[in-house]
């Protein structure tokens, strides 16, 4: 059982150059990183936060976007989510129920 030991070639990266972008793509990171900023608004909104900050993460990933080129997918989510805003913000505040 002690003979067993993973060993890496010292040349492993030589070998097999570029491996880590195709097992994590750059862009599967911006497209992660503008997911939390999104899914950010979303929870600041459940829980009560001001509509200002949650507005500032919706704008940080269309940001984001627009510098990885992806705005045109991202835009419309951003959207839905900016106009929900515009709604909230008309209507009347309601007072919290107490749960049964």
């Amino acid at each position: 059982m002690g003979e067993w030991r993973r060993r890496v070639p010292t040349e492993a990266h030589s070998i097999l150059p570029g491996y880590a972008s195709h097992v994590n793509p750059p862009g599967d990171e911006v497209r992660a990183k503008i997911q939390r900023l999104l899914v950010t608004g979303d929870n600041r909104l459940k829980q009560g936060v001001a509509a200002a900050k949650a507005r500032e993460s919706y704008e940080q990933a269309l940001e984001l976007a627009r510098e990885a080129g992806i705005e045109d997918a991202v835009r419309p989510l951003v959207e839905i989510r900016l106009a929900d805003l515009e709604r909230l913000a008309r209507e009347p505040s309601r007072p919290a129920q107490p749960e049964p």
